[in-house]
């Protein structure tokens, strides 16, 4: 039977028939992504139509799968302003509140193309929600199935800017953009949430690191919280952008003297001062779910195992590209409530607590930015360092990446399968 150490060196040595040079990894990677957009291109499910100006788009609708929720239609408008730069254009993503779901829609187109006068050249995709009552949630599963069809769709298409997808939302879906900006972080150039304020065990700051983060509240919207909570995120970006400067990106305040009405004009413009951060050196991942759901993957990292025992795992890994290093740990988190709100019952503080998981697997994959692929690297994993090793290119693993991601900022050629 294997030790530890020798079932790591084993795995690790596994795809050594498949050895590919940079350039030829390189040259694969294109090829393969050009078939991937072509077999995107001719899919006919909820297929994204060309943006078309505020004044004349159409709007268009997706039917959600039955098995996630039933009778779901998303109709949707996809607006652009100005011309198509070079680049593409920038991809806005705004939700809705929670009111009369056709009037909330109505509402959003306008305040889009206002927002959308101020950002100049740009795509915005305004969904209505397909269910009002307790279907009235963003996060929800079947609105999850749209989201990676809308990623998917918009990254394998020359119409929109990979490095620059942008998520925000007003009341209900300032919680939803708030929530599915940790979700998502690893796609976002950014995200604001607008007169939300969720508890932050619903939407993990960790997972914010390399993804600026941008919320505005009333500092007298008191509906569940809302203007304590801001505050709450507020107290906890701000410590951890003190640890990694540079790191946490982020403008959370809550607006003197308003309630859930405020100010929104601030938010676009400021999303659009940043880009994706690609190939990060340093990745934490706190992984949660939504609605029972999953990512099978997050920004460079696969989980391998998930034990049943555990909810949640929070990894973070850091990249050495002077030594040559990966450092990965990996944790056990739960969530101990400390402070509730007697009118809500709402978890205001909680008390979160790190347990070394002692034994797992995951998969990390890497691009010759990130690491000398052609040279030994060597591993750390909860403390333990094991001797340095090699990474193989390969095409598998670049499938593997698309398949994970569909992403064309993470064609990946290389991966490490690390088992502890």
């Amino acid at each position: 039977m294997l030790t530890p150490l020798l079932l790591l060196l084993a795995t690790l040595t596994c795809n050594a028939g498949n050895n590919l040079t940079r350039a030829e990894a390189e040259a694969r990677a294109a090829t393969l992504w050009a078939s991937h957009c072509a077999e995107v291109a001719a899919d006919t499910v909820a297929p994204l139509p060309a943006p078309a100006p505020f004044d004349s788009v159409n709007p268009c609708v997706w039917h959600l799968p039955d098995s996630l929720e039933a009778d779901a239609d998303m109709l949707f408008a996809l607006a652009c302003e100005g011309s198509r730069p070079d680049s593409g254009r920038p991809l806005y993503i705004y939700l809705h509140g929670s009111g009369p779901r056709d009037a909330e829609w109505s509402t959003g187109r306008i305040l889009t193309s206002r927002w959308a006068a101020e950002t100049g050249p740009s795509a915005w995709f305004v969904p209505r929600i397909p269910r009002e009552g307790e279907y009235y949630r963003w996060w929800q599963r079947a609105k999850l199935w749209a989201w990676e069809r809308l990623l998917r769709r918009a990254l394998a298409s020359d119409e929109f800017d990979p490095a620059r997808i942008y998520l925000l939302g007003i009341s209900e879906g300032g919680y939803g953009s708030q929530r599915l900006a940790s979700f998502y972080a690893d796609y976002l150039a950014a995200a604001g949430p607008m007169a939300g304020g969720e508890p932050l065990v619903n939407n993990p700051t960790d997972n914010l690191r390399n993804t600026p983060f941008s919320l505005l509240t009333g500092s007298e919207d008191r509906m569940f919280c809302r203007n304590i909570l801001t505050a709450r995120a507020a107290e906890e970006l701000d410590s951890l952008s003190a640890l990694w400067p540079g790191d946490y990106i982020h403008r959370v305040e809550l607006q003197q003297g308003r309630g859930h009405g405020i100010d929104y004009s601030p938010t676009a413009p400021w999303l659009s001062r940043h880009s994706r951060r690609r190939s990060p050196r340093h990745i934490t991942w706190e992984d949660f779910g939504l609605d029972g759901c999953r990512r099978r993957a997050f920004a460079n990292i696969e989980p391998l195992e998930r034990p049943d025992s555990i909810d949640r795992i929070r990894y973070d890994l850091r990249i050495d590209s002077l030594t040559n290093a990966l450092t990965l740990t990996v944790d056990a988190v739960t969530y101990t409530p400390t402070e509730k709100d007697p009118v809500w019952g709402i978890a205001l503080r909680n008390e979160r607590t790190l347990r070394p998981i002692d034994s797992g697997s995951v998969r990390i994959y890497l691009d010759d930015t990130m690491l000398d692929l052609d040279c030994p690297i060597s591993v750390s994993i909860n403390g333990r360092q094991f001797p340095p090793i090699r990474a193989v290119r390969s095409e598998a693993t670049l499938r593997r990446a698309i398949d994970l991601w569909a992403d064309p900022l993470r064609l990946y050629p290389a991966s490490l399968t690390l088992r502890w």
